[in-house]
């Protein structure tokens, strides 16, 4: 995979050992997280990747690791200038000055990219600003 290929590894969970025991070596460490490209290309090279990388790492202590890799949801990316009548008609109701149409991808994951790969259309965002708890899908954010 080249060096340059847009891919995000993010790990949120790490799970071992007993917390009043931290002098104990855990037999088992479970790491759990998510991992998101932006091109179909790189899904498998990703995947062989970090079961290469899981085990090498633990081979290094004599250990040895398990990779269970889940695809799941892919990154959703509007293609082309898919978006462009969506901009426009944004633009239109609240002006340019509140629409960004040309923001970087975003390594969020979204059930319509399903739809996006079979067929052409554009995914936006609709904010209404950083409000007291935060953006959604981070710890703090209170649906209440």
């Amino acid at each position: 995979m080249p060096p340059v290929t847009p891919a995000v590894l993010s790990v949120g969970g790490i799970a071992g050992g007993v917390l009043n025991a931290p002098n104990a070596m855990p037999a088992e460490t479970m790491l759990s997280g998510t991992a998101c490209r932006f091109s179909p290309s790189v899904r498998d090279p990703l995947e062989r990747r970090v079961g290469e990388l899981a085990r090498g790492l633990a081979a290094l202590d004599g250990a040895r690791a398990e990779v269970e890799y889940r695809w799941s949801t892919p990154a959703t990316l509007n293609r082309g200038n898919q978006a462009r009548p969506a901009i426009q008609a944004a633009t239109g109701l609240v002006g340019e000055a509140y629409v960004d149409g040309a923001i970087a991808p975003v390594a969020g994951k979204e059930k319509f990219a399903f739809m996006l790969e079979a067929r052409p259309g554009d995914f936006l965002f609709i904010e209404g600003g950083v409000g007291p708890d935060g953006y959604l899908s981070q710890p703090a954010y209170s649906r209440a």
